[in-house]
């Protein structure tokens, strides 16, 4: 995981400077923060989906011949948030952000889980290790902040 805050070097109100030109009254006083998340595919554990073992375990725990524990995988995950904000002075201490926050900007499919079950036959499920849950899509969110 990557992450940071980060101010665009325009005219920062803040410091007590005024933002001078287009320039630096367009891209003043913008902070913002991405958040990058990079993590390896979780273990998934393959099941026959009924007792073959006659055990009487619940859960099912029963695994196909073949295959071990924890023997399948999910992707890599990859997710990309950022935060950006702009902020106009109000009176001596007062504060106007505007505020926008992306989760997932880059939209990547991240596979949460696979179908785990095998199938109660000698041949498998044609579902049988394919994706069945994914993480959240591209969400975004806006709000105002007065600060005081």
């Amino acid at each position: 995981m990557f992450s940071g805050t980060f101010d665009l070097p325009f005219g920062d109100e803040d410091e007590g400077k005024k933002p001078t030109g287009v320039v630096a009254k367009l891209f003043g006083n913008i902070e913002t923060a991405p958040i990058l998340t990079i993590g390896s595919g979780r273990p998934i554990d393959p099941l026959t989906g009924f007792d073959a073992n006659r055990s009487g375990a619940f859960p099912l725990s029963s695994r196909p011949l073949g295959f071990g524990r924890n023997s399948l995988r999910t992707g890599t995950d990859a997710q990309l948030d950022l935060r950006v904000l702009k902020f106009f002075k109000v009176g001596e201490h007062g504060k106007l952000d505007f505020v926008v926050e992306s989760f997932n900007l880059l939209n990547h499919t991240n596979v949460v889980a696979l179908n785990q079950f095998y199938a109660t036959e000698i041949s498998p499920l044609p579902t049988f290790a394919t994706p069945d849950k994914a993480g959240i899509p591209r969400q975004l969110q806006f709000s105002i902040d007065f600060e005081f």
